[in-house]
């Protein structure tokens, strides 16, 4: 089962502490037992529950109730209000005794006499709230006497609505005075209570007032509280009222108002009922079974499964914990809101179904499910495998990747780490080996090539610039030229697939050459998956493109004999509304029903994207539209994005991780978790901006790790970096090839040792960064708040220089002094090194090294001697002598 709240399992000490007065016996719900799911979810901590009668006196209803609660160890509570008192004044308030009522009385005793034994009925009711509806107490007196006499062995109750009886200014006659006007002793009623909802009752005055007041007129009687049952805030109002009873020496019963409304609250406080209900009633969990369960996973890696305990009651569920090849890699959550199927193996007789969306990692591998329950122990769930009770998947989304991100070193270190292909695109030189420089790169990070034959198959001619709509006169020597030059690379381990031609219909192309040059390809490599694709617009309405309106695609009556996916592309849409994309999707689909489907995701930015998506910063939820229809889609095997090298790779980060997640979703790389963070803290400039560079060799791009500042040892501040990818350091060690600047101000730590640690994306361990600082690892600066001072003594005869100089910024430090003669000639920089006088620290600020001695030399003698105190970062300030020339002195 799951474990308690924080607030119920303080509760469940503070009870132990206290425990339940030996008269408080019996817990329930008004309504629990109105149906089988009810009582199952309440049984295991109430002993008794309440039941309604009907008009109807043959009405089966309290019959098979009390019989199924019976079968549950639990006692009913039956309000005899419909069969006793009918309606006569047709205000629907069944006031009146019925002039028949000692027949009815009988023949509803007939009908159900198998259940009313003392085993299975507890109490009856003989008219709820009998005040409150102004009803004649001498008859309901002569009732309660009848139903005494033919029940001796049953308790008899009255509950009344607190207002009525402290107020009298609530209900269905306020200021009857209906309670006050009684002066019976109500002598064949047992047990008395009062209601109301909404407040605390240990502090509402209408409750109290009520409840004194009933106390006091029949102080001889036992009392039921009655809990409210139609609100509670974190099981305040629950705590309240059963203190209230627990604490009332006259106290028999907790009843609470009702099962409808309370069957709805959150766990956290059904968790406190079921503790008040076991502390009442003595019940416990039995710890005789292990969970049980079942689970699937479907071609999405969405795992679904039930689960339940045995042993457990209400929000009691086992935790379903999830193994990936016997490792334990995440929890299930149950359906919110609940989500339950009938088990009469479950402790409760419901199972609740629970979710999981299993990582794309996960493809493959051996699943197992175990319900865990702190009580008794661990249980394996079965599945609907055939290798039950293990389960395993192969997602139908497999490859990931980008238009061009292959086509640089660069590109290529940014995205491998989250994708499996590239596309690249051919030039029209058979004998161009760039094609196959980039596919070796391609494959050394582990990635396969798309490659798009368009400006090797079809050329630019009939003077239709830029086309390149006709197969080459020359293709097929072209073709077997540009094989053998790429002979090394075109293996089934280095490309995964070839476009023939781009969007065949919208340049109007041959579709005879078409299939010839795809028959002559797929040939050659039957190995690789041949595709085309589409603009939507194309397919869907023929009113875009080169050539609009020629009704290409609708002329297409062929198979597509030797082409493996199809797919559409569109850009600045809504990919799951969009009318002209699922338009196109749909016809595509129709025409060609068992072909797979690659999805081309939309990884660029135009005019039209601004009014759709508003900013680059939105485009990762863009991927995720996309990376969502394409998973929704059983047929799709691939999603491409268009493009990398001008669009994508300049997204910001919140933007790119998206990419990185759904990326390592499809293709199941994850993260190497192999190598510690690198990088440097370079400087303090200036202004107290602390600035470095760092990487973690086994992020992709964006996955920067994390740069805590210390001051003097101590945690300060976090590093941030700068949205913009422009500011790197080239770094052959981090996976991406470079490392990203980090900067954090630092102003606030003048004079402290700054230090940097790295934090690995990984395991969370910190790394301390060496500095180019002379302090490494550390770097320490000084603001410029104050300006340097000081004061020169003088000059002795024999040409000693005394005085005092410090730096008001940083006054625990020993500063520094220039000497020079008034003609600019330099004399020396000199540190203060010599202990000074209170005086002085005051001036300064603290600090006991600010005094110095100098020997001039003797080529300074009969000249004017300057000196100024030094900044300690930047700058200086001329200071005052005691001689006679102020700003000067001169040593005869």
């Amino acid at each position: 089962m799951r474990k308690l709240s924080l607030l119920a399992l303080l509760f469940l000490v503070f009870l132990a502490a206290l425990p339940a007065a030996a008269q408080l016996q019996y817990f329930g719900y008004v309504g629990s037992a109105d149906d089988d799911v009810s009582l199952g979810k309440t049984k295991g901590y109430t002993n008794f529950a309440h039941l309604s009668t009907s008009t109807y006196l043959n009405d089966t209803f309290v019959k098979t109730r009390v019989t199924a609660l019976a079968q549950k160890g639990s006692k009913a509570m039956i309000d005899l209000g419909y069969v006793l008192w009918c309606d006569y004044e047709g205000t629907g308030l069944y006031r009146e005794v019925c002039w028949d009522w000692y027949s009815r009385w009988n023949q509803w005793k007939s009908f159900n006499a198998s259940i009313l034994t003392s085993d299975k009925v507890l109490a009856f009711g003989i008219r709820n709230q009998p005040f409150n509806h102004n009803v004649d107490m001498w008859s309901y007196e002569m009732l309660a006497a009848q139903v005494k006499a033919d029940f001796p062995w049953a308790k008899t109750y009255l509950a009344e609505a607190a207002c009525v009886i402290a107020n009298d200014d609530c209900g269905w006659f306020p200021g009857a005075g209906a309670f006050w006007n009684y002066n019976g002793t109500l002598p064949n009623i047992d047990w008395i209570g009062v209601a109301v909802e909404g407040v605390r009752p240990s502090t509402d005055s209408t409750f109290l007032n009520a409840r004194n007041a009933m106390k006091a007129r029949f102080p001889s009687k036992k009392w039921l509280y009655v809990m409210d049952g139609s609100q509670d805030y974190y099981g305040q109002f629950a705590n309240d009222y059963y203190n209230l009873a627990r604490n009332d020496a006259n106290a028999v019963m907790l009843a609470v108002f009702s099962w409808t409304t309370s069957q709805n609250f959150p766990c956290s406080t059904l968790a406190q009922h079921v503790t008040i209900g076991r502390a009442v009633t003595g019940k416990t969990r039995p710890q005789t079974g292990t969970p049980i369960g079942s689970f699937s996973i479907d071609t999405n890696g969405v795992l679904t499964g039930w689960a339940c305990d045995p042993d457990e009651t209400v929000c009691e569920h086992p935790r379903v914990d999830l193994y990936l090849n016997g490792v334990f890699t995440a929890n299930a959550s149950y359906l919110s809101p609940p989500d339950t199927l009938a088990n009469a193996q479950c402790g409760t007789e419901r199972a609740y179904r629970y979710r999981y969306t299993l990582p794309r990692s996960s493809a493959g591998k051996t699943v197992t499910v175990y319900g865990v329950d702190s009580d008794s122990g661990v249980g394996q769930a079965v599945s609907t495998c055939p290798g039950s009770p293990a389960c395993s998947w192969t997602p139908h989304l497999q490859w990931y990747g980008y238009v061009g991100s292959a086509d640089t070193d660069s590109g290529l270190n940014k995205t491998f780490g989250y994708t499996n292909f590239a596309h690249i695109s051919t030039t029209a030189n058979p004998a161009d080996t760039n094609l196959a420089v980039r596919v070796n790169a391609l494959a050394q990070k582990g990635s396969k090539a798309v490659i798009d034959l368009g400006l090797l198959l079809w050329c630019d001619r009939y003077f239709e610039t830029n086309k390149w709509r006709t197969l080459c006169t020359d293709w097929q020597t072209r073709w077997t030229q540009w094989k053998n030059t790429n002979a090394g690379i075109l293996t089934s381990d280095k490309v995964l697939a070839f476009s023939i031609r781009d969007e065949p219909w919208n340049y109007d192309v041959s579709m005879t050459d078409f299939e010839t040059a795809s028959t002559r390809v797929k040939g050659d490599f039957p190995w690789a998956k041949l595709y085309v694709t589409e603009a939507a617009c194309v397919i869907a309405y023929d009113n875009c493109g080169i050539f609009p309106h020629s009704g290409a695609f609708n002329r297409y009556t062929g198979t597509l004999p030797n082409i493996d996916w199809i797919g559409v592309d569109d850009y600045a849409i809504h990919p799951a509304t969009d009318s002209t994309f699922r338009n196109a999707v749909s016809r595509m689909k129709a025409k060609w029903p068992s072909k797979q489907w690659l999805y081309v995701a939309d990884g660029w930015w135009s005019g039209d994207h601004p009014a759709i998506f508003g900013s680059y910063a939105n485009m990762g939820a863009v991927a995720r539209e996309w990376y969502n229809v394409a998973h929704d889609d059983f047929s799709a095997v691939l999603l491409g994005v268009f493009g990398w090298d001008y669009y994508s790779k300049d997204y910001p980060c919140n933007s790119l991780l998206e990419h990185v997640a759904i990326g390592r979703e499809v293709t199941g790389k994850v993260r190497p978790q192999t190598a510690s963070p690198i990088g440097r803290l370079e400087q303090i400039d200036y202004s107290g901006t602390a600035i470095g560079y760092a990487c973690d060799p086994d992020g992709t791009i964006c996955e920067d790790p994390r740069v805590d500042i210390y001051s003097d040892g101590n945690y300060a501040t976090t590093a941030y970096y700068p949205t913009a990818h422009n500011d790197f350091v080239f770094n052959a060690s981090c996976s991406t090839g470079v490392a990203y600047r980090f900067r954090a101000n630092v102003y606030w730590g003048s004079g402290r040792q700054i230090t940097a640690k790295a934090r690995d994306l990984d395991s969370g361990a910190s790394f301390l960064l060496p500095s180019n600082c002379p302090e490494n690892p550390a770097c320490i600066w000084y603001s410029r708040y104050a300006d340097p001072k000081g004061y020169m003594d003088g000059i002795s005869p024999s040409g000693v220089a005394n005085g005092w100089v410090c730096d008001p910024d940083a006054p625990q430090v020993s500063s520094k002094v220039r000497l020079a003669l008034g003609n600019g000639t330099q004399i020396g920089t000199y540190t203060t090194n010599l202990g000074n006088e209170q005086a002085v620290a005051d001036e300064c600020g603290g600090g006991y090294l600010h005094r110095f001695s100098v020997q001039l030399p003797a080529w300074a003698r009969y000249q004017d001697v300057h000196a100024y105190a030094q900044d300690l970062v930047v700058g200086e300030v001329e200071i005052p002598w005691l001689c006679d020339g102020g700003w000067y002195c001169i040593w005869y």
